[in-house]
């Protein structure tokens, strides 16, 4: 719980710095904090024999640590951001601002959430086809979390400049951030594509030796491939979507993406098609393109142009 505080404190310093245009700093910080983590981790666990609790105290240690060298950083650059960072000024509320950010930040938030409730579900009624399937499930999430990792920092990175080029009027720009994530994104999804699909055996052998569970990756291969690329396209219309500040758009998603989609989608390929685990894992990679069509629509709607007000 005391670690919540610092998760909160470093996302918010290093929105700071990311909105200024500075994401070098923020990745050495975490960066540093990673490296302390693991070292805590092999003294309090395996040295001091501390088990669960010292693995959870060095966690905490070295999100602290993150945020203390951010915030520190961003004090000592205040002049330079123009940023007023007295006492006062964090005791004392901008009500207008502060609605904002609520209509922004819970859809996004309830985005998130909803996805993950749906994924939950969705994994219910796979493990009730057995040990194996359950157990290749874990390694079908390990996968899409690899994919959803590029996907989200790409997403982050997009937004941020998406949101600067649309209140500076610059639409043409934003039109070339867009491209250049699909660039990005894509090509990152066809080399994992091909990685899957002409190497099943390594890939997925990283993760279990088990003849039973890796004799199911032969029909979640193209299933795969199609969750690598809606995450390859999400990212692209999720950085538009976010970085326009239109929440209700972006609250249209969550719904339609996190829970409409992605359950019926799954029971309707697991169950009504009695396509069973596989159909499950087809729905959940299916509704995650959900994101880019409504974002499609968005686009070439011309809403994203209009500055919102809260």
């Amino acid at each position: 719980m005391v670690g919540l505080v610092f998760i909160y404190g470093y996302n918010i310093v290093s929105a700071v710095l990311r909105g200024m245009g500075d994401s070098r700093h923020p990745f050495v910080f975490i960066s540093i904090a990673a490296l302390l983590n693991v070292a805590l981790d092999i003294l309090f666990v395996a040295g001091l024999e501390m088990g669960a609790g010292g693995a959870a105290l060095a966690t905490v240690i070295s999100q602290a640590v993150s945020f203390i060298a951010c915030t520190i950083f961003l004090y000592y650059k205040r002049e330079e951001f123009k940023l007023d960072m007295r006492i006062r000024n964090f005791l004392s509320w901008d009500k207008p601002m502060l609605m904002d950010l609520i209509k922004l930040g819970v859809p996004m938030a309830i985005k998130s959430a909803s996805i993950q409730v749906s994924k939950l579900f969705v994994n219910s009624w796979i493990n009730s086809y057995g040990v194996a399937v359950s157990a290749f499930a874990g390694i079908a999430n390990k996968i899409a979390a690899i994919s959803n990792l590029i996907s989200n920092a790409m997403n982050l990175a997009g937004s941020t400049m998406v949101s600067q080029n649309i209140a500076a009027g610059e639409y043409k720009r934003v039109n070339q951030i867009l491209k250049n994530l699909a660039v990005i994104t894509i090509s990152v999804a066809i080399l994992m594509s091909l990685a899957v699909i002409f190497y099943p055996t390594q890939i997925f052998g990283i993760f279990t030796s088990d003849a039973a569970v890796l004799e199911i990756s032969g029909g979640y291969i193209y299933i795969a491939v199609l969750l690598f690329f809606g995450s390859a396209l999400r990212a692209i219309m999720n950085a538009l979507i976010n970085g326009s500040g239109n929440y209700r758009t972006n609250f249209a998603t969550a719904i339609l993406d996190g829970i409409v989609m992605r359950i019926g989608l799954a029971l309707l390929f697991g169950l009504a098609l009695d396509m069973r685990h596989y159909g499950f894992w087809l729905g959940d990679a299916v509704a995650g393109f959900t994101p880019f069509v409504i974002g499609i629509v968005f686009y070439f709607s011309g809403r994203w142009k209009k500055e919102k007000k809260a």
